[in-house]
């Protein structure tokens, strides 16, 4: 059908226009026909494009998708992260509380057995007897005046009554360890019953625990005896005064400390 109406046209045409004309028609229809191949080239190159360009774009989606969703399960899990570590914190936090109360409580409960002490002993002289606090401890210097004859180990019933007050404290405080150290100056000694100043500070020592233990029934099992000898003075050995500071025997008081340090070990 095509061809006729084509051959048609041209018989037609023939018939109006002259040869040059014809001629003329049929090289635009040429170049309209050219044209029409390019742009439909064109058309098909740029569909073709826009399919590759539309695939990278679907691509690039699927991509995107997949990276938001890593970046949303790794946030999630840096979010439980600081949730878990926050609690961990907060549960620390409690701790270190609970910590600062207790030593709180403690020093408080040092202080108040401090004064309690000084109470109980308030008729001995000032320079027979110390109470102080010193990192966390409570110390009672008795002087050898208060409680021993020069060189023995014997103690003074003035002695004996000042131990009887410790010890009417210390038993209304049985979580309480005790230490009991003896002291001495650096002028040496040597009896038919001590060799040295060593056997002397232990024999104080030993000599008052068993006071302490056997007649005013504070417990055995918190308490221990030491000597140290010359050689933790508090005075000068060069004078006199210095020397008669030295000998004296030490109760050192310590709190029970074991619930702080399950709190510093959790």
């Amino acid at each position: 059908m095509k061809q006729i109406m084509y051959f048609t046209l041209i018989v037609l045409s023939t018939a109006c226009v002259s040869k040059k004309q014809y001629l003329e028609a049929l090289d635009d229809i040429e170049r309209l026909r050219n044209d029409s191949t390019v742009l439909h080239d064109a058309w098909n190159a740029k569909d073709a494009e826009f399919d590759s360009l539309r695939y990278a774009f679907v691509d690039f989606q699927n991509s995107a998708d997949r990276n938001m969703a890593s970046l949303m399960s790794k946030l999630d899990a840096k979010t439980a992260d600081l949730v878990e570590k926050e609690g961990l914190l907060s549960e620390r936090a409690a701790r270190l509380r609970e910590l600062q109360e207790q030593v709180s409580a403690q020093n408080d409960a040092m202080q108040s057995l401090r004064r309690t002490l000084r109470d109980a002993l308030v008729d001995i002289p000032a320079q027979d007897l110390q109470v102080e606090i010193k990192d966390g401890k409570i110390y009672i210097n008795l002087s050898e005046n208060l409680l021993f004859g020069s060189g023995s180990a014997i103690v003074d019933p003035r002695g004996k009554a000042a131990l009887k007050s410790v010890a009417q404290v210390l038993t209304k405080n049985p979580n309480l360890q005790i230490e009991v150290v003896g002291h001495t100056d650096s002028i040496p000694i040597r009896t038919a019953r001590f060799s040295d100043n060593w056997d002397l500070s232990v024999a104080r020592a030993t000599s008052i625990t068993r006071i302490l233990v056997d007649e005013y029934s504070v417990d055995g099992k918190n308490i221990k005896a030491a000597g140290r000898s010359e050689y933790k003075p508090v005075g000068s050995n060069q004078t006199p005064e210095g020397r008669a500071r030295n000998r004296r025997t030490e109760i050192v008081l310590s709190p029970d400390l074991e619930k702080l340090f399950r709190l510093v070990e959790e």
